[in-house]
């Protein structure tokens, strides 16, 4: 009597050695990263005054770059929303205007950007001693590499034709999935 519960205890235990369990991949993970950092002090309070006094507002931070950042966000947005795209001149353009009082804030927006966008490049321009249009061009090839998959961009095909694309993303395409193979071809 005792050893028909024991046996069947023995053969449960015996039975539990699971089934094999695969978690392998075929080929190795790979991981894709792209980063940029940019790095700042800040003052903090109470901190001795052996430093150096911060620059004034012309030697490196303009009106024109402090209004660029204050609409920073809205900008995204637009490029988001793929009504916005960087054109070959380093510039904004609009590439689907909004009906009412919403295209007309992005008309202003748009404006407003390419203004100080054209100031800035204007400046590096003549503090380097270079053409304007060297500047553009290498605000905008800055521009459409800092753009991020599906942002519209302007770019070259051949030696002078340019065409407006959206943005690839960078590395292997992504996986597809695929239902299973059944008996009956989808509709």
């Amino acid at each position: 009597m005792r050893l028909r519960p024991l046996a069947l205890l023995l053969w449960i235990c015996a039975g539990c050695s699971g089934f094999p369990v695969n978690v392998r991949t075929p080929q190795p993970l790979q991981v894709d990263v792209t980063m940029r950092v940019d790095i700042f002090q800040h003052k903090t309070e109470g901190a001795q005054e052996t430093q150096a006094a911060a620059p004034e507002a012309d030697a490196g931070t303009s009106d024109d770059e402090v209004r660029r950042r204050a609409r920073m966000g809205e900008v995204q947005t637009g490029k988001n929303s793929r009504l916005l795209g960087e054109d070959r001149y380093g510039l904004i353009t609009i590439l689907r205007l909004p009906p009412g009082e919403y295209g007309k804030r992005v008309e202003a927006l748009v404006a407003a950007e390419n203004a100080d966008r054209e100031a800035l490049m204007k400046a590096e321009a003549v503090s380097r001693r270079v053409p304007l249009a060297t500047v553009e061009a290498e605000r905008a090839a800055e521009w459409r590499s800092r753009a991020f998959p599906g942002e519209w961009i302007e770019e070259q095909q051949g030696d002078k034709s340019w065409r407006w694309i959206q943005k690839a993303a960078s590395g292997p395409a992504p996986a597809t999935l695929q239902a299973p193979a059944t008996g009956s071809p989808p509709p």
